[in-house]
């Protein structure tokens, strides 16, 4: 072998002490991991945003997120989507939030609320209300400052205005939940690194509102003081940072997400908001288990920077954050959405409400494994069998302890190793956004165990490769001593392997004896079946007629922000009766829908189709308006797919079916 790493993993410390300051009497917390009914327990979570998905879509992607493997979903509350006005609350339609959390509750789903108060989001002033911020100014977030007021003649009385409107808004959305006996969990803040008494006091009120749940936590980057806050870190990686201004910056802290490290967080998230403090801290870890809220199945692009992410970019970072003894995997976002129309302002965050990034008005896509529109991507399948091996194994896995390469990072091989000193799971990754890796050959992992050694070989380790197999692990009566295949989940009856890229798939025995592995064999009496279980289907759809218009017919109202030049034209664009989707392939720089003259929804160009659901407005008059792009424009962006310049007909296809699939 050209290469051989050595692991020992004998002293292991597989020492598991209770936190009996969170948990109930069905799920408790570890140092290392959530128990739940007495189970070591790795739970899989994904985000949804109830209030930028229509109600009546609701159930279907809570559906598909469950067939998917999500576990728990978890939603941001934005406040200014509930109280816009002073006083007055709205839950009705897609703000109703209380029939959101029971219908998870009804399809089995657990659900995580992150009430804010403030949420980020890319939301217009993080989720506050514009009233809110006119009238509480710098007492935003801040419990110490209090207003003199004028009350009479002659007379002043000190208030608080924020802290006043706070209490009355947890204590509407506690309300709301009061019957919802399927939340698991509350997000304190978001994104505040130093105020541990105010964030304390919010959960003071929480809790006074009767939302007593087994988890408090609150988000640990940027070097966040949580001592004596009573509230669980809870951490995040992306596999990209458009928000970032500096190109080359991103990509040399993006390959961070790439390698198994001790640092529960990316440098980078948050760096929009909280400027120059950047540092991580593994704080409050010494009694908390790893979990995340925000690994990012793909991003959101903003104006100036638009990455396009591929399935392999968001899984690999998934495996490594896995690999580095993650025990909750909690995904922002799954499904994507469209951000509120009925307001008298747009909700979305720019650089004209005080942001430093632009985001389209509409569109929240973030090109998650479930787009804006309910497209289904190709990340949705492989992380579905991620999920599986979680869901298999996570019982087996989440106790064991994370043994990593001393050297952090060694360039050559990125792995890294779950285990209870006796067996466990190597982890490998040679794949990153930032940088193409290269094929390593001859690699032996040389894993030293309780029982002995334990030697893996492989011929190669093809570059973009990502992937884990099992070693010294007895299951379904197979003593597996290592495989040259990936063990993705047990069913009733069988082991169900995938076959890594460039890999001989083989199963070595305790005993030494190697079996390769076909389609579907049995070895010591149980099933074993060589399965492609990263399946994916695209849809078909039918051409559609687009017509350049001769004039101008819409105004450049939603592109006026951006500080554009109006060179826009307009296509129309003839849908057919009952068409459900349309996907629209443009060039360009930002485009917008419309549908008998009112503004749909927009889209920045990266460099994938564009999805639209089109169910509610098929037999409308739809004209998609397109500013093309210059050279400048490029030159003064980041692409990953560079746009063609010049006025471009859109092509437009339409679909039919139920789901589509991208």
């Amino acid at each position: 072998m050209d290469k051989i790493i050595k692991i020992d993993v004998k002293n292991t410390d597989n020492t598991v002490t209770e936190n009996s300051s969170f948990g109930n009497k069905t799920i408790r917390v570890t140092n290392k991991c959530l128990i739940r009914n007495g189970k070591p327990w790795l739970p899989v979570m994904g985000e949804m945003h109830y209030s930028r998905v229509p109600e009546r879509e609701w159930e279907k992607s809570l559906k598909i997120m469950k067939d998917g493997g999500i576990e728990i979903i978890s939603s941001y509350v934005f406040w200014n989507h509930h109280e816009s006005e002073k006083g007055k609350f709205r839950f009705d339609g897609n703000r109703n939030i209380k029939k959101f959390v029971q219908m998870c509750d009804d399809m089995g789903l657990y659900f995580f609320l992150r009430i804010g108060p403030w949420a980020h989001g890319e939301a217009r002033h993080g989720g506050f209300p514009d009233w809110l911020v006119e009238e509480c100014k710098e007492a935003c977030r801040d419990m110490d400052i209090k207003w003199p007021e004028v009350s009479g003649v002659g007379t002043r009385r000190v208030v608080e205005p924020y802290m006043t409107c706070l209490k009355e808004y947890i204590k509407k959305i506690c309300d709301e939940l009061s019957d919802c006996r399927n939340i698991i969990g509350v997000q304190i803040e978001n994104e505040l690194t130093d105020a541990p008494e105010y964030m304390n006091k919010v959960r003071e009120i929480v809790v006074e509102n009767g939302m007593n749940v087994p988890l408090y936590t609150a988000t640990a980057w940027g070097n966040a003081r949580l001592e004596n806050t009573n509230l669980l870190p809870i951490w995040g990686t992306y596999p990209e940072a458009p928000w970032e201004r500096d190109s080359e910056n991103a990509l040399i802290q993006i390959d961070a997400g790439y390698k198994f490290q001790k640092e529960r967080n990316s440098s980078l998230i948050g760096a929009d908001i909280l400027s120059g403090n950047k540092s991580n801290t593994i704080c409050n870890a010494d009694n908390a288990p790893y979990m995340t809220c925000e690994l990012g199945p793909g991003n959101q692009i903003t104006y100036h920077r638009r990455p396009l992410i591929t399935e392999e970019d968001v899984y690999s970072v998934s495996v490594c954050k896995l690999g580095s003894g993650c025990n909750l995997l909690g995904y922002y976002v799954y499904r994507g959405g469209l951000n509120p129309t009925d307001e008298a302002k747009p909700l979305q965050e720019s650089m004209a409400s005080g942001y430093p990034n632009d985001y389209p008005i509409v569109t929240y896509d973030f090109q998650a494994p479930i787009g804006s529109d309910g497209q289904i991507r190709r990340s949705y399948f492989l992380f579905k069998e991620l999920f599986d091996f979680c869901h298999s194994f996570g019982d087996i896995i989440a106790p064991m302890d994370s043994v990593l390469d001393e050297n952090e990072q060694n360039e050559d091989v990125r792995w890294a190793v779950r285990t209870n000193g006796e067996s466990g799971f190597l982890f490998v990754n040679n794949h990153s956004r930032s940088k193409k890796l290269k094929e390593q050959k001859n690699v032996e992992f040389n894993i030293e165990t309780k029982n002995g050694n334990i030697a893996i070989p492989f011929e190669k380790i093809p570059s973009d490769a990502t992937f884990f197999v099992p070693f010294g692990l007895n299951v379904k009566g197979i003593n597996i001593k290592y495989s040259t295949a990936m063990l993705v989940k047990t069913e009733k009856d069988a082991l169900i392997f995938r076959p890594i890229k460039g890999i001989e798939p083989a199963i070595c025995l305790e005993n030494g004896d190697v079996i390769k592995l076909s389609d579907e064999q049995e070895i010591c009496g149980t099933k074993v079946i060589m399965r492609d279980t990263y399946y994916h289907k695209q849809s078909v759809g039918e051409k559609l007629e687009v017509k350049a218009l001769l004039q101008n017919t819409l105004d450049f109202t939603q592109f006026e922000h951006l500080g554009l030049t109006d060179r826009t034209k307009e296509y129309k664009v003839n849908l057919k009766e009952n068409m459900k989707y349309i996907k629209v392939s443009w060039q360009g720089n930002v485009a917008a829908l419309y549908a008998d003259g009112e503004f749909i929804t927009d889209n920045y160009f990266y460099g994938e189709p564009w999805a639209v659901d089109v169910s509610d407005i098929a037999d409308k008059d739809i004209i998609i308006k397109i500013q093309p792009i210059n050279e400048k424009e490029i030159l003064n962006t980041y692409f990953d797919v560079i746009p063609k310049t010049g006025n471009v007909i859109p092509e437009v296809e339409g679909f039919y079916d139920e789901y589509l699939y991208f």
